[in-house]
């Protein structure tokens, strides 16, 4: 039997056709986080600004601050949250992140409360983890001086800047 173009075609359009319901029946439901404004590594003073694929806030929650625990931080952080738009969530700290920690952060279900048709977040995207900087050496200064106590005596003395402050006890 003689296949034609045509009869290959319709095989294929066929198999796209499949493939495309397939990939939207397997994501329905799930809401997304489509933005955010940072990536692994954070501020220690920073908002945190989420942007989902869908509306979730009415337009009497936005611009309004909240204590709603949107998000549970690992290590704790105390903070409210505001809705800036339908679709985009803030989260502002009470004070500064912690310097040179690793954070986990989860989405609670309480993000999509709101929403209408109250699609929950898809599992990649509810927990996340980010840090504040780690302690760095920012700039060494090597010099020859006296010593302190013996003005005889040359010594090789180094001024060591770091990303944080230190107390010089804690460094030796």
């Amino acid at each position: 039997m003689k296949k034609t173009i045509g009869y290959f075609l319709s095989r294929i359009s066929f198999a796209f056709a499949a493939t495309l319901v397939f990939i939207s029946c397997s994501s329905d439901g799930d809401l997304k986080i489509t933005a955010k404004n940072f990536q692994d590594v954070i501020e220690q003073q920073q908002n945190l600004t989420f942007t989902f694929s869908e509306d979730l806030a009415p337009d009497s929650l936005i611009n309004q601050w909240s204590t709603e625990t949107y998000i549970t931080f690992t290590p704790a952080v105390k903070g409210k949250f505001k809705w800036t738009a339908k679709n985009e969530l803030t989260f502002s700290p009470e004070i500064r992140f912690e310097e040179s920690t690793d954070y986990t952060a989860v989405f609670s279900d309480k993000v999509s409360d709101t929403s209408p048709d109250k699609k929950r977040l898809a599992s990649e995207d509810k927990p996340f983890t980010f840090h504040t900087p780690y302690l760095n050496m920012v700039n060494l200064n090597t010099f020859w001086a006296k010593n302190e106590i013996d003005r005889s005596i040359n010594e090789v003395v180094n001024e060591l800047s770091f990303n944080y402050a230190i107390n010089s006890g804690q460094l030796k």
